[in-house]
């Protein structure tokens, strides 16, 4: 049933509603589990010509900052994405190190918005279907460990979900994903 009260009925059901999916809330509390998150923090910001020519190359890891964490810039056509992320940091630890990398990457700080992102971690014991239910990208916790990317995960199970559900195998489905995503 929808918000608007409006009711759907299919035969499967693809969660692809991101990393907070209503769906895998309700899953993991009737198996009793959690899951876990990364906290990262990210801004956009517009350097001066001279800084952002300096990252037009690609993106930019950094893996001096926060403990069991790191950093990146990730060029855009005309501003620059500058996060960090950290597992179980200390309160306050990646904000400061969020204006501290920008600080030594000659971005300035002031009058940026700062925005929170969950980032989801697989977890192997955390089932990728049920029966009828296929997770896919965010929702299945399909991000790579390294740049916490998720669109290249969610858009390959994506299509793995649809050609089980068109080859009629959904039971194949957990492990293709393991195969072409997650061991991959």
């Amino acid at each position: 049933t929808l918000d608007n009260g409006e009711s759907c009925q299919g035969r499967y059901l693809v969660a692809a509603d991101g990393v907070n999916s209503k769906i895998v809330r309700t899953l993991l509390a009737k198996a009793g589990k959690k899951r876990t998150f990364v906290p990262a923090l990210e801004v956009e910001a517009c350097p001066p010509a001279p800084v952002f020519e300096s990252f037009t190359n690609g993106p930019r890891f950094t893996f001096e900052g926060p403990r069991f964490g790191y950093g990146w810039v990730f060029p855009k056509s005309d501003h620059l994405t500058i996060g960090v992320a950290a597992l179980k940091p200390k309160r306050g630890v990646l904000k400061r190190e969020l204006y501290r990398q920008m600080k030594a990457c000659g971005i300035p700080s002031g009058n940026i918005q700062v925005h929170g992102h969950p980032i989801p971690l697989y977890n192997s014991g955390f089932p990728f279907a049920t029966r009828r239910i296929l997770l896919t990208g965010d929702a299945a916790g399909l991000v790579d460990p390294f740049s916490g990317e998720g669109i290249r995960p969610a858009l390959k199970s994506g299509r793995i979900a649809a050609e089980t559900i068109l080859a009629d195998c959904v039971s194949e489905y957990p492990d293709r994903v393991r195969k072409k995503i997650v061991l991959s």
